[in-house]
């Protein structure tokens, strides 16, 4: 009779080949699904904007489901509204667009009436919003290929009922770009979830492919004919950087998107209530070399909450270059559907906090305050004011703010001379913009750091936020998610969740494994002893 190390040193072998057998499986069926012989590799579009300031909207985690109509309630009676009075270049939708799961929450399967409810409510948004239906770009996420066999089979409703199937962009790289005067904004929707849809809770992980990376590198190469200080390059995904898996050469993202220095990253995942403020800086490495120009690279990651339950949105806006955004929780009014409650989004400075524009100090700031101001009342009065937490937070300087731009595009300017808030603290001066309507009400914009800060290296002068992280923890409003499951259990952590087809159960394998050879270890020396 085996003994019970044998028995599971057998198991062992034979699940590890079972395995590699079904990984490699995987891959090759990913590949003929993501890069066939005559596949489209990306689908490329561009729309001019007017000047160089743009603004987008993301939306994510909407989990559309039967058993909770006021989701899809919710898109029409809340972000239509909201989309008319932002007039967005574009609406991107970062993944989980239906729940797929029973009305216990026991089980994962795909609902044609979850796609359907999908599918009206878009139409609504687009005749009650006025968005061109061209503008709206969604992707997949994880729950959208649950039991999904492949691409194109009767259980793919993403094909058939999504905007972009709809649009006919069925690759799964889409590059969009806006183009202004003097400025090109690239935008890149990436689909990382499983050619084969394993069913939940195994399908958490995104998946990149050699052959998808190769066409993100290859599409953000493409932009490098012009002028690097031209082009901003954003890119969009459902799946944080934590949850994404390495590809089968063991590249990542993380080293390609600053290679070719994309700007931001957002994406989707992991909800509201784990979270609202899941971003991250991910720099790279500075050359050591004095001879070398010490040029800073990196990229922010910016996860948004869910609409699920905490009904968020973003707005992003690029301004010469700079990346901000300001999230919002959409109050549930269904009997108020024409109201937006007035929101302002500062587009120059940015926030330090999550400031993205990696400039130089050697490099000249703009003398400028820029704020995008979304309301449905007539706006009279906008006025920008510095505090100076050094002294008590007193109002050290108001600007006035005017209207420079047409009804479609309600950007107010006005100068200062940014050399008067020079400061060793990265977190002393604080920007706030108000405005005031026509019926009198104020509204107020949450008081944003900025700095003008000398930092100083070893080897000589480097990015004016390359202590950013310090910068963000120091003003404690920041939670980092800097952890990695698969640096956390192994390259082959997050690979289990794409092999195991017969059972969810088998993602608990490795650790199963561990605790049953330690069990057998045990119960063997138990037997010699006696």
């Amino acid at each position: 009779m085996a003994s019970p190390i044998s028995s599971a040193i057998f198991f062992f072998f034979s699940f590890s080949f079972a395995f590699v057998l079904s990984w490699s499986t995987s891959i090759e069926m990913e590949n003929k699904v993501v890069g066939g012989e005559g596949a489209e590799p990306v689908a490329r579009e561009s729309f001019p904007i007017d000047g160089d300031v743009a603004w987008v909207v993301q939306v994510s985690d909407l989990h559309l489901s039967t058993y909770h109509p006021d989701r899809a309630d919710d898109l029409v009676h809340l972000l239509a509204p909201a989309l008319r009075a932002i007039r967005p270049s574009l609406l991107v939708i970062t993944g989980d667009i239906t729940d797929a799961k029973n009305k216990r929450r026991t089980t994962t399967r795909q609902d044609i009436s979850e796609w359907i409810q999908y599918s009206n409510s878009m139409e609504a948004i687009v005749k009650y919003s006025g968005i061109d239906k061209r503008r709206i770009f969604d992707i997949r996420g994880n729950h959208d290929k649950y039991g999904v066999p492949y691409v194109g089979h009767e259980l793919d409703f993403f094909s058939t009922y999504s905007v972009s199937s709809q649009l006919g962009r069925l690759s799964t790289v889409q590059s969009i770009s806006l183009v202004g005067d003097d400025r090109k904004y690239l935008f890149i929707g990436i689909d990382d979830t499983l050619s084969i849809g394993i069913r939940g809770p195994s399908n958490l992980f995104g998946h990149p492919t050699e052959k998808r990376m190769a066409v993100v590198e290859s599409e953000l190469q493409y932009w490098d004919i012009y002028p690097s200080e031209s082009v901003t390059k954003i890119l969009f995904g459902h799946f944080p950087m934590s949850f994404t898996a390495s590809s089968e050469k063991g590249q990542r993202y993380e080293s390609l998107f600053a290679r070719q220095s994309v700007s931001s990253y957002i994406c989707g995942h992991l909800h509201g209530n784990f979270s609202r403020q899941l971003w991250r800086l991910h720099p790279s490495k500075l050359s050591s070399d004095v001879l070398v120009p010490r040029k800073a690279k990196g990229f922010w990651e910016w996860e948004l909450g869910d609409w699920k339950e905490s009904r968020l949105i973003r707005i992003l806006s690029i301004d010469g270059g700079v990346v901000s955004f300001h999230d919002i929780e959409l109050p549930r009014k269904h009997d108020v559907q024409d109201e937006f409650q007035t929101t302002i989004v500062i587009t120059y400075p940015a926030d330090s906090r999550n400031m993205n524009n990696m400039e130089q100090n050697n490099q000249s700031f703009r003398n400028d305050i820029n704020a995008l101001v979304f309301s449905t009342q007539q706006i009279i009065n906008v006025t920008a004011k510095v505090f100076d937490s050094f002294r008590d937070y007193k109002i050290v300087e108001e600007v006035p703010l005017q209207l420079i731009s047409a009804v479609d595009k309600p950007l107010f300017h006005g100068k200062w001379n940014t050399e008067s808030y020079r400061s060793a603290s990265a977190t002393r001066y604080l920007l706030q913009v108000s405005v005031m309507d026509y019926q009198g009400k104020e509204t107020k914009q949450s008081p944003t750091i900025f700095c003008r800060r000398k930092l100083r290296h070893q080897n000589g002068p480097v990015a004016s936020n390359v202590e950013l992280e310090q910068t963000v923890s120091s003003a404690g409003v920041f939670n980092h998610y800097s952890f990695s499951f698969q640096d956390m259990f192994g390259p082959h952590a997050c690979l289990w969740s794409r092999t195991c087809f017969l059972s969810p159960a088998l993602t608990w394998a490795p650790p199963l494994f561990l605790v049953a050879t330690i069990y057998c270890t045990s119960a063997n020396m138990n037997t010699e002893q006696r």
